[in-house]
């Protein structure tokens, strides 16, 4: 049975068959042109490319006249336009990857996610999942209520046999064994595609969704979690730098700014926390100074504030343990005794060590097993705006405080 679809629906659908065959709007638009018999120039162009864009809009409706021209370059039926339908798929009572993805209504969703069949498992006739389809339509509500209903998750929050949380798309939807047909293509797709979760970051960050990015673990790196007192490339910051990303935040409102600013703290194997920030912080003021935004002050005055936290952490290691050689010293009983717990002073501050491009400092006692794990930021950016400019310096100050530490042990 043929049931008419509303304007925003058949607008949607239009425009993912535009871009499936014509990858752009104004390319379609030329090929109409050209299909009408009309000169293809830039005004004439220009009014096509309007027209569509109100159609796919759901501003106005496809004409009569334009549904052969679409249907011949679509490769499509009237029928299926009309419908926003493929291939009769959408009938009454029926639900596909396309028309879930497409839908804004949480119990369209439910009840797809819960059919005994698991469709929402495997892919279409298209070779198209649920999730391929809902990125396509930027659906992000559908994300957001599959991610708070536990449904799929891009940050598995069940520790594993370490305690600690892993980094990785998945699915908590479990297939039917006893379908021969369920490929169960979903959960391989969110595996196999590293470029969701950061795709989905993008997303809650232009709607401001704070609970959201939270959710996504949006300020960290696996990388934050590897971090040691020894160096290892597991422990490696650049590999997840994303010019993208940094571009999203740059224009993003004050209030995610000022999240991406604040401290994270992460639980250590030894059950010790370890105080990070965001890893390209300083990259981030560096955008936005370029961008002439003043929501630079609070990001490097966040960063001002956290060097200086290291410091103070890193300094009260060092501090502790001269106490406590100062004491052996003081109880030894012959010069022999003396000159070891005096070289093992001397020694204190090869605990220091700055790694993963100067970006992360650790402190480590093996006798008293005391750890300090931070990473830290500095400023490299140039500006003519004088309260900038001061901060960038008190940020490189309390950079260079932790170089003489390491130095001096003070």
């Amino acid at each position: 049975m043929f049931r008419l679809a509303n304007a925003r629906d058949r607008g949607k659908y239009l425009e993912y068959l535009i871009r499936k065959k014509y990858k752009s709007v104004r390319k379609f638009g030329a090929a109409c042109l050209r299909e009408e018999g009309v000169e293809v120039n830039d005004e004439n162009l220009r009014r096509q490319a309007n027209r569509l864009s109100q159609m796919i809009h759901g501003n106005k409706s496809i004409q009569i006249a334009d549904l052969p021209i679409f249907s011949k370059l679509l490769e499509t039926s009237c029928e299926e336009l009309l419908g926003a339908t493929k291939c009769g798929a959408s009938t009454d009572g029926h639900l596909s990857n396309y028309t879930v993805a497409a839908s804004t209504d949480p119990a369209v969703w439910e009840k797809y996610t819960t059919l005994e069949q698991n469709p929402i498992l495997n892919a279409d006739e298209y070779g198209k999942t649920v999730i391929d389809y809902a990125f396509e339509f930027e659906n992000y509500e559908f994300f957001k209520y599959m991610v708070q209903k536990g449904y799929i998750y891009f940050v598995n929050e069940n520790p594993d046999y370490r305690g600690l949380p892993w980094f990785g798309a998945g699915t908590s939807i479990e297939k039917s064994e006893w379908l021969m047909h369920n490929y169960d293509q979903i959960r391989s797709s969110l595996v196999e595609n590293g470029q969701l979760r950061r795709d989905l970051i993008l997303m809650a960050i232009r709607r401001k969704d704070l609970t959201m990015l939270e959710a996504m673990h949006a300020r960290e790196i696996p990388a934050m979690y590897c971090l040691g007192v020894w160096e290892t490339k597991a422990s490696k910051f650049a590999p997840y730098y994303d010019q993208a990303l940094i571009n999203a935040l740059a224009e993003a409102d004050e209030e995610v700014i000022a999240y991406f600013s604040q401290e994270i703290t992460i639980r250590e194997l030894s059950d010790s926390n370890k105080k990070l920030i965001y890893p390209f912080l300083g990259e981030l003021a560096a955008e936005l100074i370029e961008r002439g935004r003043k929501s630079a002050v609070p990001v490097l005055k966040a960063a001002v504030a956290h060097n200086q936290a290291a410091y103070q952490a890193l300094k009260r290691g060092v501090e502790r343990r001269r106490a406590q050689l100062q004491e052996k010293y003081d109880a030894c009983c012959n010069d022999g005794a003396r000159r070891v717990v005096q070289s093992q002073m001397d020694e204190i501050c090869e605990n220091v060590e700055f790694y993963n491009d100067g970006k992360v400092v650790t402190y480590h006692d093996w006798e008293s097993k005391d750890t300090v794990i931070v990473n830290v930021t500095r400023g490299e950016t140039k500006t003519s705006d004088p309260e900038i400019w001061r901060l960038i310096q008190n940020l490189n100050a309390s950079y260079n405080q932790l170089i003489v530490l390491q130095r001096t042990g003070r």
